[in-house]
């Protein structure tokens, strides 16, 4: 019992300290004009919607919802053809729009008393990836820990087109007991023709390999086909996966550069305090946002 309230006045003392050494310091700084956030994601074969807010102040409370913008006048052309609007709601805009592959859509936004202008963006619709499912193998063994573990190996190939593409994947699966409800699982894929030391998306256990998803350009293997090795290890602590799904994109290089920052970003701020602050990639003129582009196909692979 003594031992027990020792122990609790040394942490009261501590506690004392450190708040005696706790100072707050008042921000003195000018609070910028808001931004017009923009973001609509663009895929063949899917209506066009556009989502319409303001940035918020990076001191405001977190927990408030942002303000939707309901009164901008929306452009829209498909192709250099202006296209209607139908319907605006909560900062959603919806338009007469579905786009195919190739196409090229650009979008102009007026908004009443808006000091930084007219928002402008331009985008190309990307031709969906052409993937093949090679093999799915599982073997299994016993971990250093003496903990039971299968490992899937999923093969695939992706034929690329000429020119410069870029492919976002990821990997999910089902249980047995429910088939339709997919889980993102995290991967290894070691190939260096993708997976570069400064491609590190999301690790466990401090490995550099092991990914939510992995977002590469054809740089090595461009006008080629190209096969593709990822790894999923389970363990026996869950629901064993039933069935699989490849998610693969086809990303424009607007889309892919606003991925790659937000990986940077991410790794930055994860790694130490002194970091300096990350520029996400936006391609909003005259605001902040992504006006994408890509064309996603699901794989279903059965172990």
């Amino acid at each position: 019992m003594k031992n027990t309230i020792y122990k609790l006045s040394i942490i009261g003392v501590v506690m004392i300290l450190i708040a005696g050494c706790t100072e707050a310091i008042d921000f003195n700084g000018k609070e910028t004009y808001p931004y017009a956030v923009l973001i609509s994601d663009n895929y063949p074969d899917s209506a066009v919607k556009l989502h319409l807010s303001w940035s918020r102040f990076f001191l405001k409370d977190n927990d408030e919802p942002y303000k939707t913008i309901d009164n901008a006048n929306i452009q829209l052309m498909q192709n250099g053809l202006m296209v209607s609007q139908t319907a605006a709601e909560n900062g959603d805009y919806f338009f007469d729009c579905i786009p195919a592959e190739g196409d090229s859509l650009s979008v102009s936004v007026n908004i009443p008393d808006y000091e930084r202008g007219t928002l402008s963006a331009t985008s190309v619709i990307p031709h969906y990836p052409d993937i093949e499912i090679i093999s799915c193998t599982v073997t299994e063994s016993v971990d250093t820990y003496g903990d039971n573990v299968k490992k899937y190996t999923i093969k695939f190939s992706i034929n690329d087109p000429v020119g410069d593409n870029y492919y976002k994947m990821q990997l999910r699966y089902s249980t047995y007991y429910d088939s339709t409800q997919f889980y993102s699982c995290s991967f290894n894929c070691s190939d260096p023709m993708i997976v570069e030391s400064n491609d590190i998306i999301s690790t466990i256990e401090g490995s550099d390999d092991i990914y939510k998803y992995i977002c590469f350009k054809d740089s090595y293997f461009e006008g080629q086909s190209h096969i593709i090795t990822i790894e999923y290890t389970f363990y026996y602590f869950g629901s064993e996966p039933y069935i699989f799904q490849l998610v693969s994109s086809s990303l424009n290089a607007p889309t892919f550069q606003y991925y790659k920052s937000i990986e940077t970003m991410s790794n930055s701020s994860s790694l130490s305090f002194f970091n300096e602050p990350v520029q996400v990639i936006c391609n909003i003129e005259n605001g902040i946002g992504l006006f994408s582009g890509m064309a996603t196909k699901n794989f279903y692979i059965k172990p």
